[in-house]
């Protein structure tokens, strides 16, 4: 058995057999070893250096989309660090016009333009952790891909004002539709 302290002798906690140090006895902790039949005090100092531990960041799955429709993907990672550690977001590989949030949310809207295509998005969360002693900023990353279907959108025809013409008079009216499709519809 060894009482662990970084207080001293009084009060000491008890350190268990597969106890977390860093989480449970980080700094610099005074160990005092006993005996069944007696007490020793033979006292010497360990100290408990912090690491840090890679963030973990979850495998997303491909998607299809439409595209002018809004894409949300929660890309969230984890830290298992004590204390917590903070974590920051980039995507490295993506569409233009997509963007992710500092707590990992991905939101894209595909244009006209961007339908009938395959995109592919790669995060890399990076923690930070100054009092490690290893790294003290490690990533993790992550791929998927997401396919933007072309979708078909209505013409548009302008509005027509109203005429007044004279009986037996040709009424001519030009009305031309735009169509916002790529590649444009015939």
């Amino acid at each position: 058995v060894w009482l662990a302290s970084s207080l001293g002798p009084a009060e000491l906690p008890v350190a268990q057999p597969g106890m977390d140090c860093a989480a449970e006895l980080n700094g610099t902790v005074t160990l005092l070893p006993t005996v069944k039949l007696g007490v020793s005090f033979t006292a010497f100092t360990v100290i408990v250096n912090e690491i840090n531990v890679t963030p973990v960041l979850p495998g997303q799955t491909d998607r299809t989309i439409n595209e002018l429709a809004l894409l949300t993907v929660t890309n969230t990672a984890t830290d298992s660090d004590l204390p917590a550690n903070g974590l920051g977001y980039t995507l490295t590989v993506f569409p233009p016009g997509a963007t992710i949030s500092s707590d990992g949310l991905i939101t894209w809207t595909p244009s006209e333009a961007q339908g009938n295509t395959t995109n592919t998005f790669t995060t890399v969360v990076t923690d930070t952790n100054l009092a490690a002693v290893s790294a003290q900023n490690l990533s993790a990353t992550n791929t998927f891909v997401v396919i933007v279907n072309e979708i078909n959108v209505a013409p548009v025809l302008p509005v027509q004002t109203s005429r007044t013409i004279s009986e037996v008079t040709l009424l001519t009216v030009t009305n031309t539709a735009t169509d916002s499709d790529l590649p444009a519809n015939g």
